[in-house]
């Protein structure tokens, strides 16, 4: 099973359809995550299932804003998605970041999320 994870959009489902993707589900396994994440009771959690299940993560970055902020991240499922791929190294092993339709480098997504001034609260 090959899965899409991003912001949904018209875009979301047009790069869903094209790939032939399969999109979240609450049919997928709810697996825990980091206990802190502001998503740890919801749906964070079946989103780490679907990921496990996950052949290959295709990860739209399109409208992602990576002005990073409390306010975003706590309310963000998107944002802590995507730390949760970042994060696990099985997972970020085995997905693709996309963006309009582009393949971009992993380890500049990766940069460019981790070395967000956000972070440097918690350094």
């Amino acid at each position: 099973m090959n899965i899409l994870l991003g912001v949904f959009s018209s875009g979301f489902e047009e790069t869903k359809r094209r790939l032939g993707l399969k999109a979240f589900s609450y049919a997928w396994p709810a697996l825990d995550v980091n206990p802190y994440s502001s998503c740890a009771d919801g749906l964070i959690q079946y989103v780490h299932g679907g990921c496990q299940l996950a052949d290959t993560i295709y990860f739209d970055l399109t409208y992602i804003k990576f002005k990073i902020d409390s306010d975003s991240f706590e309310n963000s499922v998107t944002l802590n998605e995507l730390l949760l791929v970042i994060s696990t190294p099985e997972l970020l092993e085995k997905t693709i970041f996309i963006k309009r339709k582009k393949v971009l480098n992993k380890e500049e997504v990766v940069n460019n999320f981790l070395f967000n001034k956000y972070w440097n609260q918690f350094l």
